[in-house]
């Protein structure tokens, strides 16, 4: 078969794409379900529109997420997102119960909404902060290192997080995988020297926290080992960090960017919950989803070749308008569970009630305690393929109010 890349211009992998959304709705508007694009140098087939990305997230048969993860993510060792089937289905059922929804609810006052006045009390005499370094990502990783039982300095955050980051083998570094592969394997072994000894500590002395849980966890018959539990908590860390971190920032921006918005969540609060769920289906996180082709798989009059690379475009499908009317605009009708950044199917996301509750204390207490926000600079859109970002949000503010 000869491949002619649709909109040969742009690689949808190395590429800042501030467009993608648009993008992504003009190949929907021309009736496209799936063309193939340069991506990361190679071919990839871009699924486009909300009904056929979930069909296709839905079919962890044909398309499973595992393959995909167990080669870009092979340091990390082999987490949910690299099972399947019924392993994928044992380990989920059991490690779920500390990600319900009435479990979340208790952390809100106890741990959420405290580390949120923490780190705005944090900014001190500073009336000018870039909200993902000073806020979002500290916020995600404090979040869950409190619910994990791990002390962390402020001086170790960043370090912390650099190491998180290149275990993944930093999926938005464009080295070469062998380079990637051999930095992620020794931040995997930093990692584990901080990791296991907490695991060893709590088996002696088990606490209430997250170790402590996957310590005496039961999985099929059988205890974890501490291998495993490491594998489980470098994977919540990554999960629950960085990416809420990054949706704290981006929501942020989007508020202060449109005109009158602020004031109104500020009269309304009752409206801040919804109206932060829109601005995540518009601004979120997640770019391309990735799929591998295992089984013969037909889209759209087409063959898609074993081996392929499946890309679901996230912000194009949030924003289908047969699925979204006013797709464009905060429609307080529209419903959160639609939105696609979270996944489908199995391997719909673990952390997601915990991200929504966090994202909204976070919005919650920045938007009462610092008077009169305002971005100090012109409103960016978010770029990056994979993984996307608004840049440099940069606020300014009067007064830090009390909590």
């Amino acid at each position: 078969m000869t491949i002619v890349h649709v909109m040969p211009e742009i690689d949808f992998k190395t590429d800042n794409l501030e467009d993608l959304p648009e993008r992504l709705l003009q190949l929907e508007r021309e009736g496209k379900k799936i063309v193939p694009v340069r991506y990361d140098g190679g071919t990839a087939w871009l699924v486009v529109g909300y009904q056929e990305i979930a069909k296709i997230l839905g079919d962890d048969i044909r398309v499973p997420a595992g393959p995909h993860y167990a080669y870009e993510f092979s340091s990390f060792g082999k987490v949910l997102l690299q099972m399947e089937g019924d392993e994928h289905r044992i380990y989920k059922a059991a490690v779920s119960a500390p990600f319900q929804p009435s479990v979340v609810r208790k952390h809100v006052d106890t741990i959420l909404v405290p580390l949120a006045n923490q780190l705005i009390d944090d900014f001190g005499e500073a009336r000018k902060v870039d909200i993902y370094d000073r806020f979002g990502r500290r916020f995600g990783l404090n979040v869950i290192s409190r619910l994990l039982g791990i002390d962390v300095t402020a001086d170790e955050e960043r370090p912390l997080s650099n190491r998180l980051a290149t275990a993944l083998q930093n999926r938005d570094d464009h080295a070469p995988f062998e380079e990637r592969k051999r930095r992620a394997d020794k931040a995997v072994a930093e990692l584990n020297d901080m990791i296991f000894p907490l695991i060893e500590g709590r088996r002696a002395e088990p606490r209430d926290d997250l170790i402590s849980y996957f310590v005496g966890l039961s999985v099929d018959g059988r205890s974890l080992d501490n291998e495993e539990i490491a594998r489980f908590l470098r994977f919540l860390y990554i999960g629950g960090s960085d990416s809420t971190g990054v949706q704290i920032n981006n929501v942020i921006s989007a508020i202060l960017s449109k005109p009158g918005l602020k004031e109104r969540l500020l009269e309304h609060p009752e409206e801040r919950r919804p109206v932060i769920d829109e601005l995540m289906r518009l601004y979120g996180v997640t770019g391309m989803l990735n799929r591998t082709v295992i089984h013969p798989l037909r889209i759209d009059g087409l063959d898609i070749p074993v081996g392929s690379r499946l890309l679901m475009g996230i912000p194009g499908g949030n924003r289908s308008p047969d699925q979204f009317p006013g797709a464009d605009e905060i429609n307080l009708d529209h419903k959160p569970a639609r939105t696609l950044g979270f996944g489908r199917g199995a391997h719909f996301c673990l952390g997601t009630h915990l991200a929504r509750e966090e994202i909204r204390v976070a919005v919650d207490q920045i938007l009462s305690r610092l008077k009169n926000l305002r971005l100090a600079g012109q409103p960016k859109k978010p770029r990056g393929s994979v993984f996307r970002i608004i840049p440099d949000v940069i606020v300014e503010f009067d007064e830090i109010l009390s909590a």
